[in-house]
């Protein structure tokens, strides 16, 4: 980040106002990585000025697109679609191939993310937007598969959408049959992008690894196919590296912030967060009488909760991870809560993590009975 401010010094030093914007565009979204979104937002916001001020149109287009971002991580769907809808038009209008491209991939993320909102609360609504949210994953596939662009991260990044769409399609699917839609087909295409995207991430850009494989897991949780489920789950975890998890002595990971890819911490949260579901499952089918398998529950959910801390600010997976949280603990008996928070407590010491992000969770909903 040091370097980008000292970019932006150097820019407005000699008054070079298309490369001030672009820094300063490059920055917003850097920090927004980082879950800085206001600081981002206000970025990004004095680089559109610029770049409308300095006429040429796809500068804007990028720009829009990452606003569009921005809104999406916030949580605010509707902006995004309308920003990244702009951006969109503007590429395809100048036939600007990379910027169709990135824009089609925004898109598809929020599109996806919007059908999961109970702002479309009809089940073929939703399954609508997400095939258009995978039509739109599969354009910037093909986009992005083009040699001469040389972009493989966005490849990646396109595959992930289209494999995400998919698995949240089945999902709608196995609650809400359809004889229009085939499950196993959907499944199989959402395995197949996914894997492709793992592949072809590798180790050179390991948070999307990580991420193509999380999700490949949560197909698993989706689908009921708990083979895949766990094996995806225990590849993702196999290529997080040791000191990215938490530290028995600290609690904390041993790898300094300012050296660390943050995004790994969210997609460990959500490895977490998928134990933790898998094991809520079993304790409803089992009954209230089944406290160690809550206990077990109560264990994947600390995990969960301290590694989305583990980003820094507040961000959308964070909140939706305590809202499923909340709505399956809120469920649990008297008892079995008390059981819950002898439990948390239990692992607060044992890794010395003073209040736990869980612990603050469940006394800000009531849920917290020692």
């Amino acid at each position: 980040m040091e370097d980008y401010r000292k970019a932006a010094e150097y820019w407005r030093k000699i008054n070079l106002k298309v490369e001030l914007a672009a820094t300063l565009n490059d920055m917003g979204f850097a920090m927004s990585e980082l879950g800085y979104f206001d600081d981002a937002r206000a970025l990004v916001e004095d680089a559109l000025e610029l770049r409308r001020q300095l006429g040429p149109r796809s500068p804007v287009g990028y720009s829009l697109n990452t606003l569009a971002l921005i809104d999406m991580r916030e949580g605010a769907y509707v902006s995004a679609s309308k920003r990244v809808e702009s951006a969109l038009m503007l590429f395809r209008k100048l036939q600007d191939q990379r910027g169709t491209g990135l824009a089609l991939i925004a898109l598809s993320d929020i599109q996806r993310r919007h059908s999961g909102t109970s702002l479309v609360p009809d089940p073929d609504e939703k399954v609508q937007i997400l095939r258009e949210g995978r039509d739109h994953a599969r354009e910037a596939v093909n986009i992005f598969d083009d040699t001469h662009l040389d972009e493989k991260v966005r490849e990646v990044e396109a595959l992930i959408n289209e494999g995400c769409a998919c698995r949240d399609w089945v999902k709608i699917r196995r609650t809400y049959p359809s004889s229009r839609d085939d499950v196993i087909r959907l499944k199989n295409e959402s395995e197949a992008a996914l894997r492709e995207a793992a592949r072809l991430a590798g180790e050179a850009v390991l948070d999307h690894k990580v991420e193509a494989l999380v999700n490949l897991a949560f197909l698993g949780f989706f689908s009921g196919q708990d083979d895949l489920l766990v094996t995806a789950a225990q590849e993702a975890e196999k290529a997080i590296p040791r000191e990215y998890w938490i530290d028995k002595q600290t609690g904390k990971p041993t790898i300094p912030r300012d050296e660390a890819r943050v995004r790994l911490w969210p997609q460990l949260g959500k490895l977490h967060i998928l134990h933790g579901h898998r094991e809520f499952e079993r304790y409803v089918v089992a009954g209230a009488q089944a406290r160690d398998v809550l206990l077990e529950v109560a264990r994947w959910y600390v995990w969960s909760l301290q590694y989305n801390a583990l980003y820094g600010q507040p961000h959308i997976g964070q909140r939706r991870a305590k809202d499923e949280i909340y709505q399956r603990l809120k469920a649990v008996d008297f008892e079995g809560l008390q059981a819950v928070a002898r439990k948390v407590s239990e692992i607060e010491q044992e890794y010395h993590l003073g209040e736990s992000a869980l612990q603050e969770l469940l006394r800000h909903r009531a849920l917290w009975y020692m």
